[in-house]
């Protein structure tokens, strides 16, 4: 026997291996389908047991905490910020879109951000019950081809109210009448959840520093001619 004979003997598996690999994959793929039934249901009744003060809490959180990382780039219709109600939203009661800028994963330096295209859309399922649901979609790299990912559904809500202040009244979509490329100076978020009969209410204002000038008010002391 050669010894390339006898190296391909050796690295050749035999039936008794072959049916040993296979019984352990079943095995593993049992005991990953078990991990995640039991991961599914303790998210589900996580869930279930929100109460309403949480749920107004969350979505409060989640509008401010990008509302405040809003990102306009100047004649950049890609990111531009927009509410749409009524009968120009999408199968939604109203539909608010932005982008937002974050810092890419594993870069806590700004300069190394992701910027990402975040809608909020209020889907009514039935009266009294709606949802709100959160998507993305980076505007760079290979995720820009591909569908918005949805990150977050809220459920249990009764009604959820967002305006936009111009610097001198509150506007009930973006941009206003007459105004095609503009950022509002501040956001009003009110939010109604409803579970169980429970009823909670919860309101919060988030400035929006993008494209708005911010006066300083730092006071200062000429000093005295000699």
């Amino acid at each position: 026997m050669t010894a390339s004979a006898r190296v391909q003997k050796k690295s050749a598996f035999t039936l008794i291996e072959l049916l040993v690999a296979l019984s352990l994959a079943v095995v593993l793929s049992a005991l990953l389908a078990s991990v995640y039934a039991l991961v599914t249901s303790v998210y589900r009744s996580q869930a279930g047991r929100q109460t309403p003060d949480d749920a107004a809490r969350r979505v409060l959180g989640r509008l401010a905490d990008d509302l405040e990382r809003t990102f306009v780039a100047a004649n950049d219709p890609h990111t531009a910020f927009r509410l749409l109600t009524g009968a120009a939203a999408t199968n939604a009661l109203w539909e608010l879109s932005f982008c937002r800028c974050a810092a890419a994963p594993g870069e806590p330096e700004a300069p190394w951000a992701d910027i990402e295209r975040v809608t909020y859309s209020l889907v009514e399922e039935e009266i009294s019950n709606r949802l709100l649901i959160c998507a993305s979609q980076p505007l760079a790299g290979p995720g820009a081809f591909q569908p918005p990912r949805t990150n977050d559904v809220i459920p249990g809500l009764e009604q959820l109210e967002i305006h936009f202040f111009d610097g001198k009244v509150w506007q009930d979509q973006w941009p206003p009448t007459g105004q095609t490329s503009s950022v509002p100076r501040a956001a009003r978020v009110e939010v109604t959840a409803l579970r169980a009969g429970i009823r909670a209410l919860a309101a919060t204002d988030v400035f929006i520093p993008v494209g708005n000038r911010i006066e300083s008010r730092t006071k200062t002391n000429t000093p005295p001619a000699r």
